[in-house]
């Protein structure tokens, strides 16, 4: 839509491939139970995370936020934040003005993004509507079988679809993020089944192989309307 409305992109010269996800890599089971002792979490606490570059634009002061707010009726959870960028010391800044320094980690980049999102409860994206797209980070919250609270932002509603995959609010809404991760940590029935269809959502629409597979057609058509 950006491409046509922005660029003024014909619709007939633009072919949609969605991203796809290589789910060998996210076939982890239990959360690793030494990774959990490294970060201090005891088993049992409740794990609200969220990946993504600390950059304006993934509006991570709204994620803290929400964690204030969540831990007024959940005083156990905790807030994994994976990813690094030049918001890091302001947003360091802002989890101790909040008073919840102690509840949040910030984990900086990472190669065992998978075995993090196996600690999960709720896996969370706060992005604003600036150059949000297809997100990745989606895919492999959902590729772990995590429910996700997203803001409505980009491609997100096709990724997570509100009630089903996961719960959708409005970019900066602060209470209703807040909210619906609480309901999720409350009501752990609820999280397994949007969870588990958001990983159904994965294995049949966004896997590696479908979207390889969608490259090599498109070639294949291309090569043989340029054949005399």
């Amino acid at each position: 839509a950006y491409l046509i409305e922005h660029e003024r992109i014909a619709p007939q010269k633009l072919e949609i491939i969605p991203n796809g996800v290589d789910l060998t890599r996210f076939e982890i089971g239990e959360a690793p139970q030494r990774l959990r002792e490294s970060l201090g979490l005891p088993s049992g606490t409740p794990v609200v995370g969220i990946v993504a570059m600390l950059r304006p634009e993934k509006a991570h002061e709204v994620f803290l936020q929400a964690a204030a707010s969540v831990l007024a009726s959940v005083r156990t959870a905790r807030f994994l934040i994976i990813g690094d960028g030049p918001e890091r010391t302001r947003l360091e800044v802002l989890a101790k003005s909040l008073g919840i320094e102690r509840q949040v980690q910030f984990l900086g980049a990472r190669e065992d993004v998978p075995a993090l999102l196996s600690l999960l409860d709720v896996a969370v994206l706060s992005s604003r509507p600036v150059v949000e797209t297809m997100s990745n980070a989606i895919l492999e919250y959902m590729a772990v079988g995590k429910p996700v609270v997203a803001t409505r932002v980009g491609s997100v509603p096709e990724q997570v679809e509100d009630g089903h995959t996961g719960f959708l609010v409005e970019p900066g809404d602060v209470e209703a993020m807040a909210q619906r991760i609480v309901q999720l940590l409350q009501d752990r029935a609820l999280a397994e089944r949007l969870g588990q269809a958001g990983l159904e959502k994965v294995r049949t629409q966004y896997t590696l192989e479908k979207m390889v597979r969608q490259h090599e057609l498109l070639f294949e058509r291309l090569l043989n309307h340029r054949r005399p």
